[in-house]
């Protein structure tokens, strides 16, 4: 069995703003944060939650969004 390669907290930020970027969108912000306390995150452990946090322009509507998860 390959070992699983585990994505990093910026990896994680680059892939969304990436993905953004391709489309029409004006970026604000892309956060990646603890969950619950929101603190900066520097580096993603095996069962803790995270928040994946972001803004975006799209021509006159300004959408938020975020996503929680658990890393395993």
């Amino acid at each position: 069995m390959k070992p699983r390669i585990r994505p990093t907290h910026s990896s994680l930020q680059k892939k969304a703003i990436d993905q953004l970027e391709d489309s029409l969108a004006s970026i604000e912000y892309v956060e990646l944060v603890t969950f619950p306390n929101l603190e900066t995150v520097h580096s993603l452990e095996e069962g803790n939650r995270y928040l994946l946090a972001a803004a975006v322009q799209y021509e006159r509507a300004r959408l938020i969004d975020n996503i929680i998860f658990t890393m395993s």
